[in-house]
């Protein structure tokens, strides 16, 4: 079973909760906002967010609590974008779309590894437009050809 909440296909199985800006807007598009249900009631018991929506079933018991899980949550204050995206590994995975550029096969993220189109040695640094995404086989492939 799936709803939509301001254009967004959600599970209403999912185990996982949307967390939603000050302003009512995913904090981050890619990857979604989401955060676990664990995470979901320790913000509902801090009172750090609003609770937009519960799941239908779910109810988690203490001792002396009973409430039900969230599945939408947003923000008490709006916190503004950064107007950057950090270069980080999981980031560079994500603009090639887990796409080896050598062989442009996907793999998974634990099969994949950042390669340096100048290598390091000669100057070329860590930026986003010098690092690249490739397969462990491509990349050992690489750099066996390039020591020769």
């Amino acid at each position: 079973m799936y709803y939509f909440y301001q254009g967004i296909k959600i599970n209403s199985m999912s185990q996982d909760c949307l967390l939603l800006n000050g302003n009512g807007r995913p904090i981050s598009y890619l990857p979604l906002s989401v955060i676990t249900w664990k995470t979901a009631i320790k913000l509902t018991i801090t009172r750090s967010v609003i609770v937009i929506k519960e799941h239908k079933d779910w109810v988690v018991r203490s001792p002396s609590v009973e409430m039900k899980v969230p599945s939408i949550l947003m923000l008490q204050s709006y916190h503004p974008f950064h107007s950057y995206v950090k270069f980080s590994r999981s980031n560079v995975f994500l603009r090639d779309l887990y796409t080896c550029q050598y062989c442009f096969d996907i793999f998974e993220k634990k099969d994949l590894t950042m390669d340096h189109v100048v290598p390091r040695c000669r100057k070329g640094g860590s930026t986003w437009d010098n690092v690249v995404t490739a397969c462990t086989v491509s990349y050992t492939h690489l750099r066996a050809h390039e020591t020769k």
